[in-house]
């Protein structure tokens, strides 16, 4: 049922498996409350895996922290429990270019000032 997928998103392991389980395999739109839920309890869990994981879907909904996590990624080893290529991720939530150290000068110095466009579905400073 809809409240079971949805419980397990929030409150299960793995979270982004389960996400792309629901978005691909039933017909519940919308996920953004829940995704917020989710969000906020893999920060809390022990895994680092399953939070770095979810986060390039949590940023695809506007969580600025998401991002955050994903620009913490830049250096780590692809083998790691970092973010997966987040360079990909970055180009597809901001239009930010430059070196890895471009990239977080760039994050840190409008990391207060980001707001999630959901029409572009990208992060752009607040004018």
């Amino acid at each position: 049922t809809y409240d079971s997928l949805t419980n397990y998103l929030i409150y299960g392991s793995n979270r982004s498996w389960t996400y792309r389980a629901i978005k691909n395999g039933t017909s519940i739109e919308d996920l953004k409350a829940t995704v917020g839920e989710a969000w906020e309890n893999a920060k809390k869990d022990h895994s680092e895996w399953d939070k770095n994981n979810f986060a390039p879907i949590a940023a695809s909904y506007g969580h600025v922290d998401a991002l955050a996590v994903i620009v913490n990624s830049l250096d780590s080893p692809a083998n790691s429990t970092s973010v997966y290529e987040p360079r990909k991720h970055i180009f597809q939530f901001t239009e930010v270019g430059g070196t890895n150290d471009e990239i977080r000068r760039w994050f840190k110095k409008n990391r207060s000032n980001l707001v999630f466009a959901e029409e572009i579905q990208k992060f752009v400073i607040k004018q």
